[in-house]
């Protein structure tokens, strides 16, 4: 076994934010939405799979997902006082164009 790569290419199911959802905003066509579910790769491999098999990855993904909002909801609220850091590069310093 050497190296491998996997190209998965899939449509975003669902909106940018939960904002479209509250206002309703659809800015696709039902079918659009539709084809490309048709087309979703982890539908079409997890079709390859004995019911027993999927529903065990399922469950495991549940697992991981349900301890990591368990992590999550049990670690201290974040400070607000650093909700901008990390946002911009600094230190940086700007080049002069030609």
């Amino acid at each position: 076994g050497g190296p491998e790569l996997v190209e998965a290419r899939t449509y975003r199911f669902d909106a940018h934010h939960t904002f479209e959802h509250a206002v309703r905003l659809q800015y696709r066509p039902a079918q659009e939405v539709t084809d490309g579910r048709s087309r979703d790769p982890v539908e079409i491999q997890g079709a390859r799979l004995s019911t027993v098999d999927r529903e065990a990855i399922d469950a495991e993904v549940e697992a991981t997902l349900d301890a990591a909002v368990a992590f999550a909801l049990a670690g201290p609220e974040p400070d607000p006082a650093g909700a901008l850091d990390h946002l911009y590069a600094s230190g940086l310093t700007a080049r002069g164009g030609s």
